[in-house]
């Protein structure tokens, strides 16, 4: 026997155990475990966010004469550009997860994408031209958390304006595309020119003088936008063509033609409130006198491009608090490069700010929500070295994300197009230890795994023995007790000692079995002819001698819940019961012969039981629910020496003597000694860590 059944291999790289009472200590640990603080995948320098700034000369042309310039941060003053990407006509600018930066192109009347490699050498033929059906101009754009693209869509000459959604597919297809929803402004929006998503997937568009909210359920229906889920108004917007988000959910507006308050914020609260709002904070001129598109780098600063003064102004976490007339920094003079610059995307590395919860079992599988910025729908995230499943990303500021399993702390890192989320104690998330197991042998050596404490061993205390039968746990976990076949008992960590048959002067050699009480202030032994001594406040109530039945066979023994009861079981999967326990089968009830059968574990509740054979063969009674068993798997052994239940009753673990497990239903492998290397042949019980 050695590993588990079901993934003998690769469970036995997650084993962590604690050796001892046999000379020595034996640790190992997942070689593809990463602890915190260590490097991790995509670690090293930090990559440096990159201001992309689009520049549409105004009036415009009947041909692109417009540029893309870009910034590396942190940047200000008459910076020369990275690189400039000319012949353009870039309204707005938004990148997609794989690092690709859309434009919206008022003047060819198209989207189209440059890809990183682009951008990176500044120059290069956008590598997707794409269209929308009748003489639609593009204005607003916005990534969902799928990897969708939605654009503002206005009519010539007419001037209605439309949301509309592109798909991945088609984004990568290029050409003319007919969005998958079309979602129709209502006149009374006026001017519809920029979108923003809100960490709940909310949709929310900018309008002349509005703010208004389309919930996840409109945008996948199309049709009608009468009514809004929300729409927010105020004396504040005047031409609202940036919107973003900030990580605790402010919208901040920027607005064109509002000269004395070009960048506006309103709270979630004001948000769902929705009707007339006073914006909460105001940034005021004359430090900058319009704004068009906005974008938070992952420092918090707010970014906004100004066409009129022909500059890109930076506003810190403190200025943005504060508001009123403040001095922003800002990228502005001849060698920028700017020219009346509208569109403004960030390239910046994520960030993580926090993650919830922030610990979770070892087999993983948990959901785990991530707070940051910088998250697009392509992030990937690793908990340490390995990489979590099922990433959702509902906000550019959170992302949920499935723990793979795990070993101790790791760092959970994000890693986008940008670059990978610098590591710190904020993004801590520590694996509990598998519920674990303790192994005995004859020579009462303890072997423990997972969290189950090794609480000392009678080699350890340099007891000479090679008697003891079994192991039970305290009900705390935190001791137990060992017996040996002529009753003496040895008590570890909280267990207490009430006494022993050798201390009784009782002079036995056929114990089998020992459970403690609910309590554990007592319990009982089972001898192989069913004969039961009781300690502390063990109740006796009955025997097998007492009632004059005679067997040599019994092999284990179950309490009741409340401690009123037993059954004990014979090597033929006989069941006898005692005081409160019902009995609910047994194997020559049901006409099966068998003689191997070598220990018993109840249900939760005490109103089932399982059976376990030497061969790993599993018999369930009561509301013992049948998980598995080693014939089942074609697994041939003799060697099975005792099990242990899940506390959900879920789930069961097996151990062989050479200490090899098998675990089935809901029960976590923790590891085995031959996992271990370790060679035995003496292992007698398993306990519950």
């Amino acid at each position: 026997m050695g590993g588990s059944a079901r993934s003998r291999h690769r469970l036995v790289g997650l084993a962590s155990a604690v050796v001892l009472g046999v000379g020595g200590v034996a640790l190992s640990a997942p070689l593809d475990q990463v602890p915190a603080g260590a490097a991790t995948v995509g670690s090293g320098a930090a990559a440096s966010s990159v201001l992309y700034v689009g520049n549409q000369p105004w009036p415009q042309h009947t041909a692109p004469t417009g540029r893309i310039t870009s910034y590396v941060l942190p940047a200000q003053g008459n910076v020369a550009p990275q690189a400039t990407l000319a012949d353009l006509s870039p309204t707005n600018l938004a990148f997609d997860g794989a690092g690709n930066l859309w434009e919206s192109d008022q003047i060819t009347e198209t989207l189209r994408a440059l890809t990183a490699a682009q951008l990176a050498a500044g120059t290069g033929t956008p590598a997707v031209d794409l269209s929308l059906p009748s003489h639609l101009i593009p204005k607003g754009l916005a990534f969902d958390g799928a990897g969708d693209l939605w654009v503002v869509e206005e009519t010539t000459p007419d001037h209605e304006t439309f949301v509309a959604e592109l798909t991945p597919a088609q984004l990568a297809a290029g050409g003319t595309q007919a969005p998958v929803v079309t979602i129709p402004a209502s006149r009374d929006w006026g001017s519809v020119d920029s979108l923003a998503f809100d960490a709940s997937g909310n949709l929310w568009v900018g309008t002349s003088n509005s703010v208004v909210e389309l919930s996840p359920t409109q945008l996948a229906g199309g049709g009608s936008t009468s009514p809004p889920t929300r729409r927010v108004m105020s004396p504040m917007i005047d031409a609202a063509v940036g919107l973003a988000f900030d990580p605790s959910g402010d919208l901040w507006v920027g607005n064109y033609t509002n000269f004395t308050h070009p960048l506006v914020m309103f709270t979630p609260a004001q948000l769902d409130a929705g009707g007339t709002q006073i914006a909460t904070t105001t940034i005021d001129a004359p430090g900058q006198m319009t704004s068009w598109q906005i974008g938070f780098d992952s420092s918090g600063d707010l970014w906004s491009a100004d066409p009129v003064l022909e500059a890109a102004f930076e506003y810190t976490p403190a200025q943005l608090a504060t508001g009123g007339t403040v001095t922003p920094a800002a990228v502005t003079g001849a060698t920028t490069g700017l020219k009346s610059p509208r569109g403004l995307a960030l390239k910046t590395p994520p960030t993580v700010a926090s993650v919830a919860p922030t610990t979770g079992p070892a087999a993983g599988g948990g959901t785990v929500t991530i707070t940051g910025t910088g998250f697009t729908s392509a992030t990937t995230v690793h908990f340490g070295g390995r990489a979590a499943t099922t990433v959702k990303m509902t906000s550019p500021f959170a992302l949920t994300a499935v723990a793979p399993p795990g070993h101790g702390t790791v760092d959970v890192t994000t890693t986008t197009f940008a670059g990978t989320s610098a590591t710190s104690a904020a993004d801590r998330f520590s694996y509990a230890p598998p519920p674990g197991y303790t192994m005995v042998g004859t020579d009462g050596g303890v072997f423990t795994f997972g969290g189950a404490p090794f609480e000392g061993s009678l080699p350890g205390l340099g007891v000479d023995v090679n008697s003891v039968v079994g192991i039970v746990p305290t009900a705390d976990g935190k001791g137990y007790w060992m017996v040996g076949r002529d009753g003496g008992v040895f008590a570890f960590g909280d267990a207490g000692f009430v006494g022993s048959l050798p201390g009784l002067g009782v002079k036995v050699n056929d114990i089998k079995a020992f459970v403690p009480t609910p309590d554990g202030h007592g319990y009982w032994m089972v001898g192989a002819d069913g004969g039961v001594f009781a300690f502390g406040d063990a109740g006796f109530v009955g025997s097998l001698p007492g009632l004059g039945v005679k067997v040599a066979n019994i092999v284990g023994m179950v309490p009741t819940a409340d401690g009123q009861g037993y059954w004990m079981v014979g090597s033929d999967g006989g069941v006898f019961a005692f005081g409160d326990a019902g009995f609910v089968g047994s194997l020559p009830g049901l006409g099966v012969h068998v003689n191997n059968v070598v220990g018993i574990v109840g249900t939760a509740d005490a109103q089932g039981y399982w059976m376990v054979g030497s061969d790993g063969g599993v018999f369930n009674f009561g509301d013992a629910g049948f998980l598995g068993s080693l014939p089942g798997l074609n697994v041939h052994v003799n060697n099975v020496v005792g099990i242990i239940g899940t506390s959900d009753d879920d789930g069961y673990t097996m151990v062989g003597n050479d200490g090899g497990v098998f675990t089935f239903g809901d029960a976590q492998f923790a590891g085995s000694l031959p996992g271990l290397g370790v060679h035995v042949d003496n292992v007698v019980g398993i306990a519950a860590g």
